[in-house]
């Protein structure tokens, strides 16, 4: 695991990669407006839109210092990605499917980092190699497909990585302080990239202590952890109490029971985790590259004490680091979660790149181009698998794994692009229900801001894929260019009547004027209301039933009012 020049990339090899690069560019857009333009959002989605439209509609009212104010605003999710599309909106005006440039824009950014950070190396195959492993991963195409914060947060982390390798252990004070700013950015893009931040830190302070020069560049770590520091300094600090309670519920706490891999050791869980955003045949190419770096780094020649040194000094140590670390700090919690694995996969990619490029050096005759076809062969077929949804390599199959239950080796995830998590049996929606969804929400936006009541301020009791909290917040911000209070319940922690009719009297939706209702499975996230004693606790607040709409999935939306409102 050197850093020992063996090919430089020439300026070839660069437009060959930029030519790929605009390939995959042209790929992932053609996918948005065939798939994604005109469709339903999903629950997060139309959440992180709402932002970006409160930031939009904030700039509108009263300029710079109004927006920063919005963007800034003490809450629990992270405010960069919905700060990005804003001004897009402010740009070119408020339409939504702009929203997703910022999402391809943050993966086109990861792609040439990958690249960049191979290239330290001086591989020319394992740069081309890394490279084609982040592009084809399932989870990179797949969040490269919608707007969500993985992609920005695997942008951050992978920033803060290329920072930390050109500052050469700390000796540059720029690069170092534009590690610090990068390390900065990554919770503001998504807040559990902080877990991966001690990560970072360890392999800056080992590079640090090993060498000369140690006082120089500790102060330049910590300038560049005072940088970090205030950036933060922004939106994470004010918001602390409120990331803080998120991260200790949801990665902790009582919330991450439901998004867990039930009835699994932490280690089962965390493969699990893993096959579910690499795929099998990716999971196993990363391991298999990984081994052989690992090979190829104990065999270097020299003395034991040489070759640590080497390592630790090499490039690809801060890569290892970050991903040994990042999977640790996964293992701890029960939450899978969606795209967590995502910005371990660029630092993971370049040290299987370089891993592959040293097997492939040491083969002999036709060994070599095997091994070489197998690494570029498996990507490729992955790429037209969930890329294009090629038939045939779209079809779903599955290794059952004893104690781990059955591993993802080809899904097209052509379901719905938006929902390609949801479990399969409770996804109905089909392209045509696009405008049947839109309608819902017009009508409910419609039915609540109609004067009817003192207050719009609306509770959701239940949790919808394509209609909920979110989509409504967008219909209203769309329509009247102001937010209105909206809760929505958490079966989590509130089951049963007494609970609810406390959420509806005491709790968060007690300044509620409307109350929405829908019975049934199709299209809801687990774990599920029981509706008919939600309706009966809403009787008993003084709720009654206002109107009803029926959804294209043939569930039917029912609005209650408060009375005296």
């Amino acid at each position: 695991m050197s850093a020992e020049p063996r090919a430089v990339p020439r300026p070839k090899s660069v437009l060959a990669l930029s030519l790929a690069l605009a390939a995959w560019v042209a790929l992932a857009v053609w996918w948005i407006v065939t798939r994604r333009v005109g469709q339903p959002l999903n629950i997060d989605e139309a959440g992180y839109l709402s932002m970006a439209l409160n930031d939009y509609v904030a700039w509108r009212r009263a300029g710079l210092g109004e927006w920063w104010n919005a963007v800034t605003w003490p809450g629990v999710q992270a405010p960069l990605a919905p700060a990005g599309a804003s001004l897009l909106f402010i740009a070119l005006g408020p339409d939504l499917d702009l929203a997703f440039a910022v999402v391809i824009a943050s993966a086109v950014g990861v792609l040439v980092l990958t690249g960049a950070l191979a290239w330290r190396l001086r591989d020319a195959l394992g740069l081309w190699l890394a490279v084609l492993l982040v592009a084809t991963t399932p989870d990179f195409l797949a969040y490269s497909r919608q707007f969500l914060f993985a992609m920005p947060g695997a942008l951050a982390t992978t920033a803060a990585l290329y920072a930390l390798v050109r500052s050469n252990r700390l000796r540059s004070l720029p690069w170092t302080l534009a590690f610090g700013l990068a390390v900065g950015m990554m919770p503001t893009a998504r807040t559990m990239t902080l877990a991966f931040v001690p990560g970072l830190a360890l392999a800056a302070l080992v590079q640090v202590l090993l060498g000369p020069s140690r006082s120089r560049r500790l102060l330049h770590g910590l300038a560049g952890a005072a940088v970090a520091v205030a950036v933060w300094a922004a939106w994470l600090i004010p918001s602390r109490e409120f990331v803080l309670g998120y991260l200790t519920s949801f990665g902790y706490g009582a919330q991450s029971v439901a998004y867990a891999n039930t009835g699994l050791t932490a280690l089962g869980a965390l493969v699990v985790a893993l096959a579910n955003a690499l795929y099998l045949p990716h999971l196993l190419l990363f391991v298999a590259g990984w081994a052989a770096a690992a090979w190829f780094a104990v065999r270097r020649r020299g003395a034991r004490e040489g070759r640590l040194r080497r390592v630790v000094e090499s490039p690809l140590f801060p890569c290892a680091v970050l991903v040994l670390w990042g999977l640790g700090a996964l293992a701890t919690s029960r939450n899978a979660g969606a795209g967590f694995v995502l910005p371990l996969v660029p630092p993971a990619a370049v040290v299987a790149g370089w891993g592959f490029s040293a097997l492939v050096a040491a083969a002999r005759g036709w060994a070599r181009g095997v091994v070489l076809a197998v690494v570029v062969a498996v990507p490729v077929l992955v790429l037209l698998e969930v890329g294009v949804t090629a038939p045939g390599l779209a079809t779903p199959r599955y290794v059952s794994v004893s104690g781990l239950g059955p591993l993802i080796v080809t899904e097209g995830r052509d379901l719905d692009p938006a929902y390609y998590l949801a479990s399969r049996p409770r996804v109905a929606n089909e392209p045509a229900s696009a405008d049947g969804w839109a309608e819902v929400d017009r009508v409910l936006g419609e039915s609540v801001l109609d004067n009817g009541t003192s207050r719009p301020d609306v509770a959701f009791g239940f949790r919808g894929y394509f209609v909920n909290v979110n989509t409504l917040q967008v219909e209203v911000l769309e329509d009247r260019g102001a937010a209105i209070p909206m809760v929505q319940i958490d079966p989590v922690t509130t089951e049963g009547f007494a609970d609810y009719l406390d959420w509806l009297r005491s709790g968060a939706a007690a300044s509620s004027c409307h109350l929405a209702t829908s019975a049934g499975e199709a299209n809801e996230f687990p774990p599920f209301v029981d509706t008919t004693q939600l309706e009966r606790a809403a009787v008993d607040a003084g709720f009654e039933p206002e109107a009803e709409i029926v959804a294209p999935d043939g569930r039917t939306i029912r609005l209650w009012e408060r009375q005296g409102c």
